[in-house]
């Protein structure tokens, strides 16, 4: 698709870059506060505040048994977040708020790109060019503010590795980024999220695995909790699916 065909009025995409942006800005935020399973599990969440969104900006209906998965993932994240309070006393209240702020953003970001696509017929190269493009002008003033800029340059010259990791991690970023606008555009903001979602808990289970942390059998109460309610979400989804065939 060539620039020029730009479908969604710029108005839209400056409004789809400031969440793109705040939703990736308060994650990094956030994770610096949290441990790393915490903060995963808590992006987890999505599933919860993309359905209320889809709710309040699509005005879409969901069945009881997807409502049931909402409140597994949510019992899940307390109980997870009660053995991180318990076992860890640097558990971080502003960390937490940030995520869940981050939460908010994401559900915006995922329910404008699916309204972008429904009522504009934005293409998957569209959303991506211009909600990046936007959500980079919207965070270029606060890295410079805060030197972040500046550090982060002379952090890559004096690290080639590093600068040619970053590169390699943003290709990969722009494919799956590119793969999951696709899906959405097949299915919808809540499938497209329970999916990506899924991946989070090989995630947890590595980052266990592979660093040392502690532990408390919360955690893994929580965890099953969490993906417990996404696994019934995604079956909800997939029942309604059948039954409008």
């Amino acid at each position: 698709d060539r620039v020029d065909e730009r479908k969604a009025p710029i108005h839209y995409h400056v409004l789809l870059g400031f969440y793109t942006c705040a939703g990736f800005a308060l994650s990094m935020y956030s994770m610096q506060l949290l441990n790393f399973p915490t903060w995963l599990l808590f992006k987890s969440a999505r599933v919860i505040t993309t359905m209320v969104g889809g709710v309040v900006l699509l005005g879409k209906r969901y069945t009881w048994l997807e409502y049931v998965g909402v409140v597994f993932i949510f019992l899940g994240l307390v109980v997870f977040s009660w053995g991180d309070f318990v076992v860890l006393p640097e558990f971080n209240l502003p960390g937490v708020a940030l995520v869940l702020l981050a939460l908010v953003a994401n559900s915006l970001q995922d329910n404008t790109q699916e309204k972008g696509m429904r009522q504009y017929g934005a293409t998957e190269n569209e959303l991506l060019l211009y909600s990046f493009g936007f959500g980079a002008l919207w965070l270029l003033p606060l890295i410079v503010l805060r030197g972040e800029l500046h550090r982060g340059v002379l952090f890559c010259w004096q690290r080639p590795l590093v600068f040619a990791q970053i590169i390699v991690a943003g290709v990969l970023a722009y494919v799956g980024t590119a793969l999951i606008l696709s899906l959405l555009r097949e299915t919808s903001a809540l499938v497209t999220t329970i999916t990506t979602s899924c991946r989070k808990a090989l995630s947890i289970v590595a980052s266990f695995v592979l660093f040392s942390k502690p532990f408390s059998v919360n955690y893994i109460y929580g965890t099953v909790l969490v993906f417990s309610g996404i696994l019934i979400n995604f079956l909800a989804r997939s029942k309604k699916k059948a039954a409008a065939r």
